[in-house]
């Protein structure tokens, strides 16, 4: 009896204590990557709102790794100039060849212990590779991390457990394959700070958004 209880015991803490993956998916386009630009003549931000992935990590014991994936649409970025995002598609994403970019998250960078919480602490430093313009780079980058057990409060978001991603870094445009023609180096910058701000949920959400009710058309008379 006593090692039945035992083993019930151990299974149950190895179940709790398992990697929860947290769906990064938004229908409603609320998660944010941007590229900020400060060249000598112009500065230029970028956001891209077409992203979806997932992070998988426990939030109560964060020494069990880390790993995921995520992909952004590149062509969903704009800057608030029709004649500007034409020039980025057509000139620095080449979104025709490169429609897509894809990060996947591999571990720590360096030893991370402790849990999470609904506050953001110190960033914790994570190895992934970038895969954009035909090339894969290495990259440590700083995430922020903050955790949210299900709540009335939360599901006014998504639904599930909520996991915060926060992330801020200077990228070198070479780094990833692209080059700037010389008509285009006094807007734009050779390096970008990147900015990424995401929730992903412990449920999948709903394949369809739902939005008020708007007015009915006159019935004919």
């Amino acid at each position: 009896m006593i090692l039945r209880l035992f083993l019930i015991f151990t299974f149950a803490i190895s179940a709790w204590a398992d990697p929860a993956r947290f769906q990064i998916k938004d229908l409603t386009q609320r998660n944010l990557m941007a590229f900020i630009s400060e060249a000598p003549l112009e500065k230029m931000i970028a956001q891209c709102h077409l992203l979806r992935g997932w992070i998988e990590l426990d939030p109560q014991s964060l020494e069990s790794g880390i790993k995921g994936e995520l992909e952004l649409d590149v062509r969903s970025c704009e800057t608030g100039s029709g004649i500007r995002d034409l020039l980025l598609q057509e000139k620095i994403w080449e979104v025709k060849q490169y429609p897509t970019a894809s990060l996947t998250l591999n571990k720590w960078a360096k030893e991370t212990k402790g849990s999470l919480n609904e506050k953001m602490d110190q960033p914790h430093s994570v190895e992934l590779s970038l895969n954009y313009h035909g090339k894969t780079v290495s990259l440590e980058v700083p995430l922020k991390l903050s955790y949210f057990v299900e709540s009335d409060k939360t599901r006014n978001r998504l639904p599930g457990n909520l996991l915060r991603i926060s992330c801020e870094k200077t990228l070198a445009l070479s780094e990833v394959g692209i080059s700037i023609p010389d008509e285009l180096k006094s807007t734009l910058s050779s390096k970008v700070d990147v900015v990424f701000d995401a929730v992903g949920a412990s449920k999948l959400p709903n394949e369809k958004i739902l939005l008020p009710e708007g007015p009915k058309p006159k019935e004919r008379t």
